[in-house]
């Protein structure tokens, strides 16, 4: 008797998490479905803490798409452990773990992977617009610039806010992230020490200046609720303070922690005014600008320090106005 063929791998999985996302996911299905890419395959993770009818959309959906399955996650890792379980279950080339309440171009996966054909890259990322406004994503037809670099420069352009951090935003090398042990942090800010690590260890990273995804403001999203700011920030401190032990011995190590102490600072902002101002005043922050070095870094440091209020509301104007303003591209067009 002989064993059947396993069945070709597929380019691109497509890892959607899901927890109490059931208006979602019906619009993200049918999104899947109009890729103009289509060697995919669908995996749809649902957290069994979902409390609506998240799983049995799912299951409808799955239904009606071809190499779609729906995986119930046992949710004790929140946002990075259901990655990390989407990620044992994922056969194709490349990863995409696709938010399941936003807007990414029908084109998004066509262009990045001939990108990543064309250049081998191990990674390939694109640029993005933020948006209050749920529409039909609106292709824009300028050229714009790809640039390929290393994956040492990427990773220090992510560190100066000019490469996404968001798992979203890229298509991940399967084999380069298993090879290297690369898993998402359990809770959740979960892409940023992915991300980092990601970028440390490819050989070829690719860039399209080109916006493919529109990311959705969400109310009451992991990353949108005011409610539970003080989760968020408190995650951001600790996802940059365990990639600080992560650099060690790395090249450029003093600039990477120069640039985690002022991403930890603005980071902070992020979190409610209470527990900001004692997080301004601990020691802490302290050590960290004693250890660190670096004119911005003290600089920045001691205004963080001495007067709170004032950094606290200049970082949340930088926020809303700047950083998150609705209809702004993350990189210059």
């Amino acid at each position: 008797m002989t064993t059947p063929e396993p069945p070709p791998r597929p380019k691109v999985s497509v890892i959607i998490c899901v927890l109490n996302g059931e208006r979602f996911v019906r619009p993200i299905c049918e999104y899947t479905k109009r890729q103009t890419f289509r060697d995919i395959e669908v995996l749809l993770v649902v957290s069994d803490n979902s409390e609506d009818r998240t799983l049995e959309v799912a299951k409808e959906m799955a239904s009606e798409m071809e190499r779609a399955t729906v995986l119930l996650y046992r949710d004790v890792g929140m946002l990075g452990g259901s990655k990390n379980h989407g990620m044992e279950h994922a056969r194709g080339e490349y990863l995409w773990f696709l938010d399941v309440d936003d807007e990414p171009s029908l084109h998004y996966l066509e262009e990045l992977v001939s990108l990543a054909d064309s250049t081998g890259a191990d990674i390939v990322g694109c640029n993005f617009i933020y948006s209050e406004v749920r529409r039909p994503f609106e292709e824009d037809d300028r050229e714009c610039e790809t640039c390929v670099m290393t994956g040492l420069e990427a990773a220090k352009l992510r560190a100066v806010e000019r490469y996404p951090v968001p798992s979203w935003s890229m298509l991940y090398s399967a084999d380069m992230v298993r090879e290297n042990g690369i898993v998402f942090e359990e809770g959740i800010c979960e892409d940023i020490s992915f991300t980092y690590k990601s970028l440390l260890s490819a050989r070829k990273v690719c860039f399209d200046s080109k916006p493919l995804y529109m990311y959705m403001i969400t109310p009451g999203s992991v990353c949108n609720d005011s409610v539970n700011r003080d989760r968020r920030g408190l995650a951001e401190l600790k996802r940059y303070d365990d990639l600080e032990e992560y650099i060690k011995g790395m090249p450029d190590e003093a600039f990477f922690r120069r640039r985690f102490a002022l991403l930890r600072l603005r980071s902070s902002g992020h979190l409610s005014f209470r527990t900001f101002a004692r997080y301004a005043c601990s020691d802490e922050q302290r050590d960290m600008l004693r250890r660190t070095g670096g004119a911005m870094v003290l600089l920045e440091g001691m205004l963080h320090r001495m007067l709170p209020p004032v950094y606290y509301a200049m970082i949340r104007v930088w926020l809303s106005e700047v950083f998150y303003r609705s209809g702004r591209a993350y990189a210059p067009v």
